[in-house]
């Protein structure tokens, strides 16, 4: 599922190029800040005359988290849609149907309709998979039809703008 929503991001770039662009978070310095944590904590620790206590022992494990969070922060990147408009966050929803609804899941992108698709009962077996990204002030939404075929979800549907 994850896979899906990472080609859905790429996908919605290239489709929507001139209203949609992905935001990178700059974690180099946030890690930065766990690393300063901690050296300051090892510091504190370092001139403790009594290196058994409690006290000791908690800066220790503080110590490892800051290094700990340092080093996820540097390897996980967070990115994240914008609707550049308004600059609006673009969040992403999944909608799983039975493949008996497929022609209406279809007609419902076709009209561009999003509550009537929402009204449709959900599926959580989901032979279908319907992508929908929405940006946080409801002026854009888009959404893409993905059908489960026996080596995973393949697109049927090209990206469907989509109205309230």
């Amino acid at each position: 599922m994850q896979t899906i929503m990472n080609e859905t991001a790429s996908n919605m770039l290239a489709a929507y190029p001139e209203c949609i662009k992905e935001s990178k978070s700059n974690n180099r310095a946030q890690a930065l800040w766990w690393l300063l944590i901690a050296a300051v904590l090892f510091a504190i620790y370092y001139q403790q005359p009594d290196k058994d206590s409690t006290l000791c022992l908690m800066q220790i494990a503080l110590i490892a988290l800051g290094v700990v969070m340092a080093v996820v922060k540097l390897l996980v990147s967070s990115g994240k849609l914008i609707y550049m408009p308004t600059g609006s966050t673009v969040k992403k929803q999944s909608y799983s149907f039975n493949v008996a609804l497929q022609p209406d899941v279809l007609r419902c992108l076709e009209e561009g309709n999003t509550s009537r698709l929402k009204a449709l009962k959900t599926d959580d077996t989901g032979g279908l998979l319907v992508e929908l990204l929405d940006s946080d002030d409801h002026l854009f939404m888009a959404a893409r039809l993905f059908k489960y075929e026996p080596h995973g979800y393949e697109a049927k549907t090209d990206w469907v703008t989509m109205k309230r």
